[in-house]
């Protein structure tokens, strides 16, 4: 009897337990989720809205959602900047009522509720459709008079109103050219008197084909940036059509990013000097903007520049044989399968695995200091026929790299290598570092311990 009522009490608290949840609860939430909807200004979901219109003292803009891209349309066809427009929409969204007051009509005017006032419209893919007209300042508190046209005035946040206030030139896309460089196959920059091309190998190697050498990628980088990155300084003809009069007929330079098979190419024309600024135009484009001198200075670098300045190229963890002459001395150098080196002329000793570190490091690491001669050139007028220094770096039998070391020039040595036929000059004081002399080479042994008996003498 007694668990019959205990189990009647349970069950009548498990009902009223989920009579409480779904009456008070839900009730609560309901009220809350009512009260926050009350204070909002607008209610809609930001992916929802396809078009946004703003007038403000600047003239009206229309603005149209077209597969995720905003684009304006009104007062000129171009691609939208992303971030003005989400700030305006996540604003109004968000944006409170802190207080609500009615006024008669002839009053509108005392808090700049007019026809010239700020005014905002939105239009959602269902259809839906509101508007806010935007008045004067509070006379306290950072907020602003809104309304809907009619009697009722509400106060919200002046932020919001601010966020409107834009001219043409901070809605629009200002960027200088629209690609992602990772998609950058091959690259065509034509200068007057010259053409350089670039075509990427693999990862972020790249070949200056005209020469054949490799390309400095972080050179080729920075031009990357500027046009990815670098962003209009102001538009001066929407049509492109004054080509001549903002020197870009004939354009100076001509940048062409050639992109995957399925994405085509973008090319940039870009001006010489006009009054002492430089003007641009994206062929897919009709208008012609300024772009930042900056720009112009990496476009017009010399084939030096572009170069890459590595001295040696080679995977250090491949080597296993190093051979050294210089001054009448010869090293050799093999690493067993336990990594560890040893000196094989002229005996067979231990060397520190420090200093063939820091060997192969200092190698791997020298920049040329200047580009001599490509392809055809005396060997003898360098001192290269006969080379005061020779190294040598083996994989088993495959040779890796070998750089032969000229005679002086000033501070400089003559330098080449068996991967490109060029001449190149680097520092003397690269070459000292790699001297290695046998005493610093070779491990220490250690010390014999001494076990003779000694006398103590009390």
């Amino acid at each position: 009897m007694k668990f019959k009522q205990t189990l009647f009490l349970f069950v009548a608290f498990i009902v009223l337990a989920g009579y409480v949840y779904i009456v008070e609860v839900k009730q609560y939430k309901k009220k809350e989720e009512e009260k926050k909807r009350a204070e909002q200004i607008f209610h809609f979901e930001k992916d929802s809205v396809k078009t946004l219109v703003v007038r403000n003292q600047y003239g009206t803009f229309r603005f149209q959602k077209q597969e995720d891209i905003w684009r304006i349309v009104q007062p000129v066809e171009t691609e939208a900047e992303k971030t003005p427009i989400t700030t305006v929409l996540n604003n109004l969204k968000n944006a409170k009522k802190e207080s609500r007051f009615t006024i008669r009509p002839e009053e509108k005017g005392e808090f700049g509720l007019t026809g010239k006032a700020v005014r905002v419209w939105l239009e959602l893919t269902n259809g839906e459709r509101d508007s806010l007209i935007f008045g004067d300042k509070t006379p306290v508190g950072g907020n602003v008079f809104v309304s809907r046209g009619d009697s009722v005035v509400f106060t919200i946040p002046q932020y919001v109103k601010t966020a409107l206030e834009k001219r043409l030139f901070d809605w629009r896309d200002k960027k200088v050219l629209h690609f992602k460089r990772a998609d950058v196959q091959r690259v065509l920059i034509k200068r007057p008197r010259s053409t350089l091309e670039f075509k990427r190998e693999k990862g972020d190697q790249w070949v200056l084909t005209s020469i054949q050498r490799p390309a400095d990628s972080g050179q080729l980088n920075t031009v990357f940036s500027k046009l990815e990155y670098g962003r209009a300084k102001a538009f001066v003809d929407e049509e492109g059509t004054r080509l001549q009069r903002y020197g870009l007929k004939p354009h100076q330079y001509e940048i062409t990013l050639f992109l995957s098979a399925e994405k085509g190419s973008r090319t940039l024309l870009v001006s010489g000097p006009v009054d002492g600024k430089y003007y641009a135009r994206d062929v897919s484009r009709k208008p012609i903007f300024e772009v930042d001198s900056t720009l112009v200075r990496e476009i017009r670098k010399g084939v030096k520049d572009f170069r890459s300045r590595d001295f040696a190229e080679f995977d250090r963890d491949r080597v296993n044989r190093i051979e050294l002459d210089y001054d009448d001395l010869r090293l050799v150098m093999v690493k067993d399968t336990s990594d560890q080196w040893w000196l094989r002329e002229p005996g067979e000793k231990k060397v520190k695995k420090s200093e063939v570190s820091g060997f192969l490091t200092s190698l791997n690491f020298t920049r040329i200091a200047d580009f001599v001669a490509d392809d055809t050139f005396s060997e003898a007028r360098y001192g290269l026929d006969r080379p005061s220094m020779v190294i040598r770096l083996f994989k088993d039998d495959e040779v890796l790299l070998e750089a032969r070391i000229g005679k002086a020039s000033g501070d400089h040595y003559y330098a080449t290598t068996n991967q490109y036929r060029s001449v190149y000059l680097i520092k003397k004081e690269d070459v000292e570092d790699w001297k290695l002399k046998e005493g610093d080479l070779l491990e220490q042994a250690p010390a014999e311990t001494d076990t003779t008996k000694t006398d103590v003498i009390s």
